[in-house]
């Protein structure tokens, strides 16, 4: 047995001999009689476990054992509230159809501001100028005040 390995087992097992594995005994015994350095090490340990046996173990409190019953005395919870699947569903589902969706809607906006949608056919006989501009569909919605001449 080598030293590092004799340490380690020290810090493993203690200084106690009896308490390591069987197989070890016997060349822990061996390797403290051969090397001062085993030794030291041992009467290292023995020194600390003599330091921790004058430690006296702490005082059980009571509180968390008085919050444990008074945990105990609560009611079971209810289970949580079903929701139905669809709902459950929607922030399962996919981003890029409602980002097409948006596109589609914004395109169907720009394509009715930017032409006449409303206006007459050009042949027919109410084609007159005041009445594209007043059947402008554009014009109705970005029109700063769109009641001025209604009643025309």
């Amino acid at each position: 047995m080598r030293l590092k390995q004799f340490d380690r087992l020290l810090d493993i097992h203690g200084p106690a001999l009896a308490r390591w594995p069987a197989a070890r005994q016997a060349a822990a015994r061996r390797l403290l009689e051969a090397d001062p350095a085993a030794r030291a090490a041992h009467q290292a340990a023995c020194r600390l476990g003599a330091l921790l046996d004058r430690v006296e173990a702490p005082a059980v409190d009571a509180a968390p054992l008085r919050v444990a019953a008074a945990l105990a005395r609560l009611p079971a919870q209810q289970p949580p509230l079903r929701w139905p699947v669809p709902v459950l569903l929607w922030d399962l589902l996919p981003r890029w159809p409602r980002g097409v969706a948006l596109a589609a809607m914004a395109a169907l906006g720009i394509l009715v501001g930017l032409t006449d949608l409303g206006a007459p056919l050009a042949g027919s006989a109410a084609s007159s100028a005041r009445a594209a501009s007043s059947a402008d569909v554009s014009g109705l919605i970005f029109d700063p005040n769109p009641a001025i001449g209604l009643g025309q």
